[in-house]
């Protein structure tokens, strides 16, 4: 930082140095897309049909990308509302934790029977995508010369610093009570990066 001796600014004096000299900072920011995902039926007939072992499984709103049974799509999944049920009590607008995408816009493909083939569903695969992350970590440190062998830093570094909030994928099982939306129930108790968290610290060499 431009302040102390040998800086631009507050360079007279050494005990304005020893305040305000010395002090480095340092820091990482990340901005991304979201996560692309699929949402899925609630009954994995794919599975059962094709044989095939790899994912079907819904915990906590993941879903293992493998032999899920896709959906249709009969809507526009970015536009419109969600559509009370779960723990949706009133429809609402999308891309928001309670609703992040139009959930009238997909339907179970047809059961299978006598007089039914069965269908995968028209879903592309990673066809929708989370909210985007942004994050911000940030390191302040200075250092002490007490002799020419004794030294000290001081440290203070912060994860996420500015404490954005930044939200995992929603609930992608058709039926569940939290599709379409982000909460405790969905994947990493519906976030994607944790509340700000900072340590202080002190090393001191010889």
């Amino acid at each position: 930082m431009p302040f102390g001796e040998g800086k631009r600014f507050l360079s007279n004096g050494k005990a304005i140095n020893e305040l305000v000299g010395g002090w480095r900072i340092a820091g990482t920011f990340v901005h991304q897309s979201g996560t692309p995902f699929t949402v899925v039926n609630t009954t994995n007939l794919n599975q059962k049909i094709t044989g095939c072992n790899v994912g079907g499984t819904a915990t906590g709103g993941d879903v293992n990308n493998g032999c899920n049974w896709y959906l249709d799509v009969v809507g526009k999944p970015g536009s419109g509302s969600c559509t009370p049920g779960g723990t949706i009590t009133a429809s609402g607008p999308t891309g928001t934790t309670n609703c992040w995408f139009n959930t009238s816009a997909f339907a179970a493909p047809p059961t299978p029977s006598a007089t039914q083939l069965f269908e995968f569903g028209n879903e592309g695969r990673n066809s929708l995508r989370g909210p985007r992350l942004t994050v911000m970590n940030l390191s302040l440190a200075k250092g002490f010369s007490f002799t020419e062998r004794v030294k000290m830093e001081l440290r203070a570094d912060f994860v996420n610093a500015l404490n954005h909030p930044s939200f995992n994928i929603p609930g992608q099982v058709l039926g569940a009570s939290n599709f379409g939306e982000i909460n405790n129930g969905t994947l990493g108790n519906g976030v994607a990066v944790q509340p700000r968290s900072g340590q202080l610290s002190a090393r001191v060499t010889f």
